[in-house]
């Protein structure tokens, strides 16, 4: 993910790192199950584009392997934790720095799969960056791609502040030009991208407990920065909506609901 961009509002660094492991640990079944569909087996070259602290990328590494996976982001905190992370483990990623909307190296070469979770909804022109992606597999390789629709969280029962929370994240984003909504229409970027035999579906996480219910509420301190940068509401008031919603996540009759999660996989020309 681009945290480097100017229209990326979530904090990076170490803070960024933490919440980027509780988000792989959250999803990884479901993140895991789409992979599984580009046919991942031993020998296939992987690429993961906005790794961040690398929690897929060995995962995928250790299904491929003896085959190269690298990952690429622009963080470089949470580059170096994702190094430290599998450094004495056996076929051990590749961790690069890049950026996917400007350009990545073209010594990394071509790739089997592609991969980028949560990126495209942070980029000022997402079909740009498919295209990107696309020009980096090899001849029939395989795009696929995981993004969100911020505007299909939810809180049962029905809560004001969460609902602000998620108004806030998108004011914020459009504001620097990006696209908190952009899942639904991944599988038509696809299609303007030029990718082929392109399939489509969507997962929508939501917690009573456990630790994805904590997720809301990292997100929400995560962009304050960027909310109060925009001066989209006060600092008091931001706050009064975070314990808020920090209350809604410790209330085990409270159901909190996140963005709806589209997973979209293409085939490249061969």
């Amino acid at each position: 993910m681009s945290r480097a961009s100017a229209s990326y509002i979530i904090d990076g660094g170490e803070p960024g790192a933490a919440r980027l492991a509780v988000l792989g640990r959250t999803l990884a079944a479901s993140s895991e199950s789409f992979l599984k569909r580009t046919g991942l087996r031993p020998g296939v070259r992987v690429l993961d584009v906005g790794c961040g602290s690398g929690e897929l990328t060995g995962w995928m590494a250790d299904l491929v392997g003896p085959a190269e996976v690298v990952g690429v982001d622009v963080d470089l905190t949470v580059l170096s934790i994702a190094r430290e992370r599998w450094a004495d483990h056996p076929g051990a990623p590749r961790f690069v720095l890049a950026d996917a909307s400007s350009s990545i190296p073209a010594a990394l070469g071509r790739f089997d799969v592609v991969y980028a979770r949560f990126l495209l909804s942070h980029q000022t022109d997402p079909l740009g960056v498919l295209r990107n992606l696309r020009d980096l597999c090899l001849p029939g390789g395989i795009v696929a791609v995981e993004d969100v629709d911020i505007t299909a969280m939810f809180c049962d029962p029905p809560s004001a502040a969460y609902d602000r929370s998620t108004e806030l994240y998108c004011q914020a984003a459009v504001g620097r030009g990006a696209d908190p909504r952009l899942g639904p229409r991944l599988a038509g970027l696809f299609h303007a991208a030029g990718l082929e035999q392109i399939e489509a579906g969507a997962v929508h996480p939501s917690f009573r407990a456990g630790e994805g219910k904590l997720m809301a509420a990292l997100t929400l301190r995560s962009i304050r920065a960027a909310v109060l940068a925009g001066d989209l509401i006060d600092e008091d008031a931001f706050d009064d909506i975070l314990d808020e919603v920090e209350r809604l996540t410790d209330d085990p009759t409270t159901v909190l609901g996140l963005p709806r999660i589209h997973q979209v996989l293409g085939r490249a020309a061969a």
